[in-house]
């Protein structure tokens, strides 16, 4: 019943979004340790190296694709991206584990396939959660991740790392733990790979 409950959903959701002359998919989720850039600069302090706990963010990277059925569509603003994260991790206050929720506003999408937005889980909260314990790949830390692609307050795509449906409608996110790229060390990294952050003053 689940399994045809999220089929009825997917279906609603892409034929909805079709309607309005509108094709958005997410073709995967991946997720991977990445360690902090080093940059060199002159002057000031010299930068201290992390010398507990996790040294890597976890990076949770989507791809997806835009394909509207006009020329006049072919670049989309304010599309809004929202993360599930859940953790691998148990406890007595979370027995069903922790889910960790961001959001990230892009705009300028060109119409094209394969395009990627990307977001981040700093180290110190890795720490948090996992109390401290140092982590040294991604099973250890995600049980599974859900991805939302919504326009104007309406569901134009979505997926599950492991393709079982919106579970995370089932918990109760945390939020302010999951980071938009400008918001991390890579900010100024590979502009041309993902897509543009809106300005909070936009």
């Amino acid at each position: 019943m689940a399994r045809a409950s999220t089929l009825i959903l997917l279906t609603i959701v892409v034929a909805l979004s079709m309607a309005r002359g509108e094709n958005f998919s997410i073709q995967k989720i991946v997720s991977k340790l990445v360690s902090v850039p080093e940059y060199q600069y002159a002057g000031g302090p010299a930068p201290s190296l992390r010398n507990h706990g996790n040294s890597c963010f976890l990076a949770l990277e989507v791809e997806f694709s835009y394909q509207p059925k006009t020329e006049a569509d072919r670049y989309m603003d304010q599309l809004l991206f929202t993360y599930y994260l859940l953790l691998n991790v148990r406890s007595l206050q979370h027995p069903n584990g922790i889910l960790l929720m961001g959001s990230v506003m892009h705009d300028a999408i060109c119409a094209r396939r394969e395009r990627r937005s990307v977001m981040y889980v700093a180290p110190s909260t890795l720490d948090r959660f996992f109390q401290g314990r140092v982590l040294s790949s991604v099973a250890q830390i995600v049980y599974d991740i859900g991805v939302t692609i919504s326009k104007e307050g309406r569901c134009v795509a979505l997926r599950s790392w492991k393709g079982q449906g919106p579970w995370w409608e089932k918990y109760s996110p945390l939020s302010g733990f999951i980071l938009n790229k400008n918001q991390t060390p890579f900010a100024p990294l590979l502009w041309e790979d993902y897509e543009q952050i809106r300005s909070e003053h936009n």
